[in-house]
């Protein structure tokens, strides 16, 4: 899946181009512009948004898989091409001996699709006004540094959050 909290914007070069009808040129900057801890994630989440908001249905499928389209593909993965005819008598001579299910096509679980989305959730806003950003690496680190929890007392739900030192 597509992460773009990863994505990193070193340097802006700045252009502007300007109303021909109202006389205005175009500004074209000689040199990039340096970025800063503040303006980057602005940057990323104005430049980002229209790519994020693809990733959401990135993985909406309506039509069943299959394997076939994915074959030449594959196929050109082999180092020795002696092995591709075995490879494609496999589910014909071996399969059936060793009782392996043929998974040449399959329909996709959507709801399942939906569930693996929500592990790679890089902002997570909430009702009480507070959003909560993770940048990782590996979508599975937040697993390791956050945990989600009830407060049977407060009746609402908590995130709590592992570190070792703030960033200033």
């Amino acid at each position: 899946m597509i992460n773009l909290f990863n994505a990193q914007i070193a340097n802006l070069a700045i252009h502007k181009i300007g109303n021909k009808s109202r006389g205005e040129g175009k500004f074209l900057s000689q040199e990039q512009t340096s970025l800063n801890d503040e303006i980057t994630p602005l940057l990323k989440e104005y430049y980002l948004k229209p790519f994020r908001e693809k990733e959401e249905n990135y993985f909406k499928f309506s039509h069943e898989i299959d394997l076939e389209f994915n074959e030449d593909q594959f196929l050109s993965q082999f180092k020795n091409p002696g092995l591709i005819p075995e490879f494609q008598n496999y589910k014909t001579e071996k399969g059936p001996k060793y009782s392996v299910q043929d998974l040449s096509s399959f329909p996709i679980d959507n709801g399942a699709v939906s569930e693996s989305r929500k592990k790679f959730k890089g902002v997570i806003e909430l009702d009480s006004n507070m959003t909560i950003k993770m940048d990782f690496v590996n979508a599975e680190s937040a697993d390791k540094f956050l945990e989600k929890g009830w407060d049977e007392e407060k009746q609402m739900y908590y995130y709590l959050c592992y570190f070792n030192s703030e960033k200033k």
